[in-house]
């Protein structure tokens, strides 16, 4: 593969890493987040050809596909690194955002395997002339005609009529677009906040155990409502994993996924009382009590 062609700004390019840090120090101060993503969001607003900035002379092994990015990822970087330091981004944020912020933070590494967003590809190839392209499979869930902007419409319109008292955790890929809504604070914490991509659906877990802990109660009894986004198979894990926990009363949703046959849904009801997404106002009704 060629050599990157754009022409690169060193002083641009450092002022916009230098405005992204200060974004992302900022954004963990207010407990807004980690900073991961809108540090490298703003850098590379500033300067779109950041990216190649980062990358620097390292032509990294990419891995995308719409499944298994994260373990190929990790099992690639940790091959790799038997020989050399590795640069990666673990934490999952695998669009050009979370790549500059990942990048950025080792420069130094000779080194690097990266997830990418199967949507992003061919920017992130442009921007860093890989060595190696490792795609995996290419599947998206149907859902049956439900619209992505659809459901996230739904989701908006849901978190804009909750009272002031709930607070809303948003976890995995499409929450970047789900609400830009100041919803304020409540108890000097917000009430919009952000738990991390798919591959943190594990800290949201213990969110939920530590609350029924400190309040010595089941996670089943806690006023907390779970509304699972379908839309890829890496819903599935999450689901199970769920499932597997007995967490009960979840709601899903635009449509039930494909191999949730009537026999399936049937068991799903009786044993963890699963449902389906309706509107806003009555989805609200049945949560709120």
């Amino acid at each position: 593969m060629s050599r990157r062609a754009r022409p690169r700004d060193p002083v641009r390019s450092t002022a916009a890493l230098a405005a992204g840090r200060a974004a992302a120090s900022l954004s963990q101060a207010l407990g807004r987040g980690s900073g991961t993503m809108i540090g490298g969001r703003l850098a590379l607003r500033l300067d779109p050809n950041v990216l190649a900035t980062v990358a620097g002379e390292r032509r990294p092994v990419l891995v995308t596909g719409t499944n298994g990015k994260s373990t190929v990822t990790a099992l690639v970087a940790a091959a790799l690194s038997a020989g050399d330091p590795v640069a990666t981004n673990s934490t999952g944020a695998n669009m050009p955002d979370g790549i500059v912020t990942a990048l950025t933070a080792d420069r130094t590494s000779p080194l690097a395997v990266l997830e990418v967003d199967e949507v992003y590809l061919s920017s992130v190839v442009d921007a860093t002339a890989p060595r190696v392209v490792i795609a995996l499979n290419a599947f998206r869930e149907y859902t049956r005609g439900v619209s992505l902007a659809a459901t996230l419409g739904h989701w908006r319109a849901a978190a804009a009529r909750l009272p002031e008292d709930c607070i809303v955790l948003t976890l995995a890929c499409g929450k970047f677009r789900f609400f830009d809504k100041d919803l304020g604070t409540i108890g000097g914490l917000p009430r919009l906040m952000d738990v991390g991509q798919c591959n943190d659906a594990y800290s949201a877990i213990q969110i939920a155990v530590a609350l029924a802990g400190a309040f010595n109660v089941g996670v089943n009894d806690l006023p907390l409502s779970i509304i699972c986004s379908w839309y890829e198979q890496k819903a599935v894990a999450i689901l199970l994993t769920l499932f597997h926990l007995g967490i009960k009363n979840i709601r899903l949703g635009p449509s039930l996924p494909a191999f949730v046959t009537p026999n399936v849904l049937d068991v799903l009801v009786k044993n963890f009382n699963i449902m389906p997404i309706s509107t806003p106002d009555e989805d609200l009704k049945a949560i709120l009590g």
